[in-house]
């Protein structure tokens, strides 16, 4: 993967960063961060970014008619490298979510994850970053 350690936390951190400025807020919300909204989001971060070729656009405008599924998707598969980057991102919100909430309610029954994007991702929600939850 191109992201990780301290790459992924300086990507994140620039991530946050243009959210703040495209919705003029000061503090962004898990929400807005990672939710099925964000995934065309991080996808336009990410191909702004990273200067590379996608093989699902081949302009940034075409990004709005982007599909999630298909970026999801082509991240799954390793079609797309900002696709990869993508998935890594989100992911990595979405543990640090899941886990923060673990910590404040202390589930004695476990957690469960429910939604298109949870079932979309339940190979990767079983490998790393959620092995500890899990």
């Amino acid at each position: 993967m191109i992201l990780n350690g301290i790459i992924l936390n300086i990507s994140s951190n620039h991530y946050l960063n243009k959210l703040r400025k495209f919705y003029n807020v000061t503090h962004v919300s898990v929400e807005r961060a990672s939710a099925g909204p964000a995934i065309k989001t991080m996808f336009s971060f990410f191909y702004e970014r990273m200067k590379v070729t996608s093989p699902l656009v081949t302009k940034a405008d075409e990004i709005r008619s982007l599909k999630n599924e298909d970026i999801i998707e082509s991240g799954l598969v390793g079609k797309c490298e900002v696709s990869k980057c993508v998935l890594e991102l989100f992911l990595t919100i979405y543990g640090a979510s899941a886990g923060n909430f673990s910590l404040a309610t202390l589930p004695t029954g476990g957690l469960y994850f429910i939604g298109s994007l949870s079932i979309a991702l339940e190979s990767q929600l079983k490998n790393n970053v959620f092995q500890v939850i899990i």
